[in-house]
């Protein structure tokens, strides 16, 4: 029986998918499930049992996995803790930041990579670009170490720490100043491009036009912002635009921004609940805590004064970074 036989068990027990399981740890599909059958082999007992639905737990499997955990659990304590003793921060880390922003400096990948480099030289980051919701997963599943992403979504065993609140306008094509003075009930009543359910376009509408009452039934998903835009300035439809961006495409004729509402969504910092003593997070967290230390970037699109002709909104809050402390030994 082998550590790494037990991780591939407790993540197919999670995910139930030898697929997804195999992806999440690296391996190769045949290579996973030769693992689980050396782990029944040696057991003498049957882990899993297929059903449409993908791969169960039997009962000696369900009795199994506490245990299992438990153990993995503790050998990752002792890892950490050896890491902790040689003084430095080595080992590879995946981190993937949200690809969807029509503003990609908010994110702010350069300046945190210059500080790894310079901070953390024995860190072996790969950075990937994915939408909101692929982050969240991807934490979620163990498949990335951390990441950033748009949203406000709870989900069991991902900690969100939030970096900023940004701020968006309704956006219209140029020709459409009709809208300027439209009720909710015409809003909704427009065809929208917005984000897939659950991204964080899509919260913000429902957001918005939950509270009256009203949702938008014309809808086309779009799951990058640039993407939203662009349709947007070809007379598609209506959508969310980061405020100052909408202002600016305003006075260059592009399109019209609807001053009705004050939506917004959280940029925030993504990783796993349990592993916020792990050097490698820790100095993830550290850097993030740098790079977002001023309160008063532009990029935090911070907005002081309030405009007349909106909805009130609570007031922007950029994130403060504390890192957790490291367990005091005895």
């Amino acid at each position: 029986m082998e550590l790494y036989q037990l991780r591939t068990f407790a993540r197919v027990a999670k995910l139930g998918s030898l697929t997804q399981a195999a992806e999440c740890l690296h391996l190769s599909q045949p290579a996973a499930s030769s693992q689980i059958k050396l782990l029944e082999l040696e057991f003498g007992l049957a882990l899993f049992e297929r059903r449409p639905s993908g791969l169960v737990l039997t009962r000696a499997g369900e009795s199994l996995l506490p245990g299992i955990e438990k153990l993995l659990a503790d050998a990752d304590q002792v890892a950490i803790l050896a890491r902790s003793l040689s003084g430095r921060i080595t080992g590879p880390i995946k981190f993937a930041a949200v690809a969807t922003l029509s503003d990609a400096s908010l994110v702010r990948i350069g300046p945190m990579m210059r500080l790894i480099v310079q901070q953390y030289p024995d860190l072996n980051v790969e950075v990937q670009h994915r939408n909101s919701r692929a982050v969240y997963m991807g934490v979620s599943n163990g498949e990335l170490d951390a990441g950033i992403a748009l949203g406000n979504v709870k989900i069991p065993n991902v900690r969100g720490i939030p970096l900023a609140e940004l701020h968006y306008r309704i956006v219209a094509p140029a020709d459409r100043e009709d809208m300027r003075k439209a009720t909710w009930k015409q809003l909704a009543s427009e065809r929208w491009i917005s984000a897939p359910t659950g991204g964080s376009h899509h919260q913000m509408m429902v957001q918005m036009f939950g509270r009256r009452h009203c949702l938008p039934n014309k809808v086309i998903e779009a799951d990058n912002e640039l993407v939203i835009v662009s349709l947007v300035q070809e007379g598609v439809g209506l959508g969310l635009m980061l405020a100052d961006l909408a202002r600016a495409a305003e006075q260059d004729g592009k399109l019209v921004v609807v001053e009705k509402g004050r939506p917004s969504t959280f940029l925030q910092v993504l990783y796993s609940a349990g592993r916020e003593q792990e050097p490698e997070i820790r100095a993830i967290l550290n850097v993030l805590r740098q790079v977002w230390s001023d309160q008063n970037q532009t990029g935090a699109q911070a907005e002081t004064q309030p405009n007349p002709n909106c909805d009130a909104t609570e007031p922007t809050a950029v994130g403060s970074l504390s890192v957790p402390q490291p367990a005091q030994r005895v």
